[in-house]
């Protein structure tokens, strides 16, 4: 078994099933295998942890390969992280 984000093989105690694309508390029920370096990256840690250039960089990376609804979907994330970075970094 692999890691649904990494792909990296997967020991019986050094992963989780983390709950994609709904977390649980949304309502989510489908589940993945994740490595707990990536389930700790996904959920544990915030969105003010991560480089506002490397979440535009990793974003703009799907761009060219996007429908014009994932677009969207895009340049709404970015837009909002940017939003909500700028107030971080306002406080």
């Amino acid at each position: 078994m692999n890691c649904y984000i990494c792909n990296r093989v997967l020991h019986a105690k050094g992963y989780e099933m983390d709950h994609f694309p709904l977390p649980q508390e949304c309502g989510g029920t489908k589940t993945h295998p994740c490595c707990l370096s990536c389930h700790n990256e996904k959920d544990r840690l915030g969105m003010e942890s991560l480089d506002a250039a490397f979440v535009f960089g990793a974003l703009a990376g799907l761009w060219g390969k996007a429908t014009v609804e994932e677009r969207l979907v895009l340049a709404r994330m970015v837009s909002r992280y940017a939003v909500a970075s700028k107030h971080i970094q306002d406080c």
